[in-house]
């Protein structure tokens, strides 16, 4: 799976649910994943991460 694959699969499994604030709950693991791609950490590594949020 690479890291848009990734962002979709979280995208869709999180559709229609918002966080306290009002903001898409996937905001927030779309965020982490930015981080880490700015850290230079690995696709496969970031798209664990990303899948143990759902």
């Amino acid at each position: 799976m690479d890291i848009n694959a990734a962002i979709e699969f979280i995208i869709k499994k999180h559709k229609g649910q918002k966080r306290l604030g009002g903001e898409a709950y996937s905001s927030h693991p779309i965020a982490v994943a930015e981080l880490m791609i700015s850290k230079a950490l690995s696709e496969e590594f970031m798209c664990k991460i990303g899948r143990q949020n759902t």
